[in-house]
């Protein structure tokens, strides 16, 4: 996940080849994990792919919004650290993905 994160940090074709080379899925698949700290990793991913205008196909093709709101209670939830982080990590996507859907 944090190689996902460092190819498409500040680079939309680098986030466009990481779509059109299948990359999401494993996203998804940290989204699903029991671990934390794969999830945050996801997360921070998602954050720095969900910038960009490319990310919002697979925003609607994966229900991310709705995972990502899911992830936000969750985080909450926890208290602890890495609850804050997933927490912060997730309103970051959201307000991200807000943006870049009103610019489209």
């Amino acid at each position: 996940m944090n190689l996902a994160t460092l190819l498409c940090r500040n680079s939309e074709r680098s986030t466009e080849i990481f779509i059109e080379n299948g990359g999401f899925p494993y996203l998804i698949e940290g989204f699903n994990s029991g671990d934390n700290e794969i999830r945050v990793e996801a997360l921070n991913a998602l954050e720095t792919i969900s910038e960009f205008e490319v990310s919002i196909s697979q925003f609607h093709k994966y229900n991310l919004l709705m995972r990502t709101i899911i992830l936000l209670e969750e985080g909450l939830q926890m208290c602890s650290q890495m609850g804050d982080t997933q927490a912060i990590s997730s309103l970051q996507i959201i307000r991200n993905y807000s943006r870049v859907f009103a610019l489209k």
